[in-house]
């Protein structure tokens, strides 16, 4: 029970701060960046395109990948949305917010299936 503890901080510090950041800066950022702003190519492409590269990353099961690639079309709508509006300097840092509590909520429902249900 010693060594558990400090592994279940790691991976909740990896899944709830580090994860998001970097994957925000990949998905939404820097995948924008090269479509739309670099190429000029539709917003649409951006959307789709960056999700389904996010499912990909996400693939211990076809069932994840796709989950995963759903929430990324969501939080891509909502950073195009966000770039174009007042907030384009906070869209980065909102998106990163948003799904660092989605990965906090499914770490800590995991935790509980795992060790309170059984």
């Amino acid at each position: 029970m010693d060594t558990i503890v400090p592994y279940f901080i790691y991976v909740f510090i990896a899944a709830t701060i580090l994860a998001p950041i970097l994957e925000t800066f990949i998905f939404q950022y820097l995948i924008h960046q090269v479509l739309c702003v670099k190429f000029k190519l539709k917003k649409m492409l951006f959307i789709f395109s960056s999700a389904f590269i996010f499912g990909l990353t996400h693939n211990p099961y076809y069932s994840t990948m796709i989950v995963t690639s759903v929430i990324c079309i969501v939080f891509n709508y909502i950073y195009v949305v966000l770039i174009e509006t007042e907030r384009k300097k906070k869209a980065y840092m909102i998106i990163a917010f948003i799904h660092s509590a989605l990965n906090a909520f499914v770490f800590i429902d995991q935790c509980i299936d795992l060790y309170i249900k059984k």
